[in-house]
């Protein structure tokens, strides 16, 4: 017993026994390898074939060792919250008290403020609904007239058209000319063969005069070339009446001279379609023809 070691024990064999036999924990393959170094016919004839055995026993060892488990803690408890004291309880319900009393408040004053405004529209009920005031009646006469052009101020037409319900119209291509500003210019009349056409003929013709808007006519001023022309102011509700008996007089048959004419209107309402009409022909340079230089139309003052 050189080293002081004592003699590995052996098998029924003779041979050592394997240190995994005694003791279990040992890994197999350095059990082995040990085992192994020990006999003669082990394979094992040096130090480096033994070291290398010993470093894969080792690796090998190493992967499969199996860890062992993992103690776990005991999971505590969450710790219970306290309730809140006494005196945050009371704080935040006073105030959760003040914050309802404000928003009632603001609610007495909206409703307090919407009463007001529909006490304003309505009035009172026992007096009806005031329509004036809810824009439910049709404009008068007054108003009307407040919307008209500005008191004596010229009234510019928009447009001009013939109009001859009896029969068809005498030059209705040149009708612009008798409101465009320039006197040098004039709408005429068809040359009638019967030195009396109107009303043996038909019973006239005229200029129907659209206007921007709704205007009470004060003044005309119709500038002609012929002699003995007399014309009468109408007002229409549409710019195209079917007959002479769907506009109004304004003022009665006017005998015109050659030249500038003026004819006062006594209107009492405004109007936006003025008819301009001859009831009697005249003649001009000899022939039965009526001619109309310039038409010039005044709201009243």
């Amino acid at each position: 017993m050189r080293s002081g070691l004592a003699p590995a024990e052996r098998d029924t064999a003779g041979q050592p026994i394997e240190p995994a036999d005694i003791d279990r924990d040992i890994p197999f393959q350095i059990s082995a390898v040990a085992a192994r170094s020990v006999q003669g016919d082990g394979g094992i004839r040096s130090a480096s074939t033994l070291l290398n055995l010993m470093q894969q026993a080792t690796a090998v060892a190493d992967r499969t060792e199996v860890l062992g488990p993992i103690d776990e803690a005991p999971v505590s408890a969450a710790p219970r919250t306290s309730a809140p004291n006494s005196e945050t309880y009371t704080r935040r319900r006073r105030n959760l008290l003040i914050g309802i009393g404000a928003g009632a408040a603001v609610l007495m004053v909206a409703l307090l403020v919407l009463a007001s405004v529909l006490s304003r529209i309505f009035g009172d009920v026992s007096g009806g609904l005031n329509k004036d005031e809810l824009g439910l009646n049709a404009p008068t006469a007054s108003t009307s007239a407040a919307s008209s052009a500005p008191p004596g101020s010229v009234v510019k037409p928009t447009k001009v058209t013939v109009f001859s319900p009896d029969g068809g119209a005498d030059n209705p291509g040149e009708a612009d000319l008798a409101i465009d500003g320039n006197p040098a210019t004039s709408w005429k009349t068809d040359i009638y063969t019967d030195p009396v056409p109107f009303p043996s003929f038909k019973n006239g013709v005229g200029l129907m005069l659209q206007l921007p808007q709704a205007t009470v006519v004060g003044t005309v001023a119709i500038d002609v070339a012929s002699t003995g022309t007399k014309v009468e102011i109408r007002s229409a509700s549409t710019p195209t009446p079917a007959t002479l008996e769907d506009t109004a007089v304004l003022t009665s048959a006017t005998a015109l001279r050659p030249g500038h004419n003026t004819i006062s209107v006594e209107a009492a309402a405004p109007t936006s379609n003025l008819l301009v009409w001859i009831s009697t022909l005249g003649t001009t340079d000899g022939k039965s023809q009526a001619d109309i230089s310039e038409i010039t139309i005044y709201a009243a003052s």
